[in-house]
């Protein structure tokens, strides 16, 4: 697999265990991986992060579905400590994190209520995370999703990540029909911490997300628009669907796939 390719979770099944997606990650062939706080969380924080940190992968990131319970102010503090425990946990593993707001529209509020709740609520968090040397992302998701998260375009996850002190995650399961994208991605600039990738096949009126290579993104485009900012980072499978094929197969030809492109830019 490509050094800067790596896989996300959601590319294997929700309900899959620890040792059933580390066994996953390796027959898949993949080096650096994320895991979701919620499965450190429920199989046992110090046995787990002991196994993530002696599995033979690199914990690229956590991901923490959402981030604060927007239209709730009295739970802001408690949200803030299961941050920062994230935070503690990133840090101990040498990962950032990345997550969604959490509700807006979905809760009742406007997009400027949210807007402003979710800055009142994490600028705190997002402070103790760089003091820990932690970094922090939102990510753009689709509006089916908004029952935990309400920045829905790349533009929109930018301007409330700069103005929350966090950086941006770029899915491009979304993002890719965004408006002015190239110009959105070099805003974001230094402050991208990890590219989502997939595909997109004309007609499928569902969520999956397509093996790469297998639809009509312009990966190589908008691959290149990411790297003129200088990124870094990886190139994250997260997968889905993959139309009934096995998942560790799709990964496998997801990740050959984004391999090839990076190669041709040169990376």
């Amino acid at each position: 697999m490509h050094p800067r390719v790596s896989v996300n979770p959601a590319s294997f099944p929700a309900d899959i265990t620890l040792d059933e997606l580390i066994d996953s990650y390796v027959r898949a062939g993949a080096h650096s991986v994320g895991y979701r706080r919620a499965m450190i969380a429920d199989e046992g924080v110090e046995e787990t992060l002991a196994q993530i940190a002696a599995a033979n992968l690199r914990p690229v990131y956590l991901i923490q579905r959402e981030f604060f319970r927007l239209a709730t102010p009295a739970a802001w503090e408690a949200d803030r400590a299961t941050v920062r425990e994230t935070v503690d946990w990133a840090k101990r593993l040498g990962a950032s994190i990345y997550g969604t707001t959490g509700a807006g529209a979905a809760a009742g509020l406007t997009w400027e209520q949210s807007r402003d709740a979710f800055v009142e609520a994490a600028s705190p968090a997002g402070a103790y995370a760089k003091e820990q040397g932690v970094a922090l992302m939102i990510e753009n998701s689709s509006h089916m999703f908004a029952d935990y998260h309400f920045t829905h375009t790349l533009r929109d996850a930018i301007d409330v990540s700069h103005a929350a002190g966090f950086g941006v995650c770029v899915d491009f399961h979304s993002a890719w029909v965004d408006r002015g994208l190239q110009a959105e991605i070099a805003r974001a600039g230094s402050t991208i911490g990890l590219v989502q990738v997939c595909d997109y096949t004309p007609g499928d009126r569902t969520m999956n997300r397509g093996i790469p290579g297998t639809g009509v993104m312009p990966l190589e485009r908008l691959f290149a628009w990411v790297l003129e900012t200088g990124y870094e980072g990886f190139f994250d499978l997260e997968l889905w669907g993959d139309s009934g094929m096995d998942d560790v197969e799709a990964v496998k030809r997801g990740a050959d796939a984004v391999g090839t492109i990076l190669d041709r830019l040169g990376v």
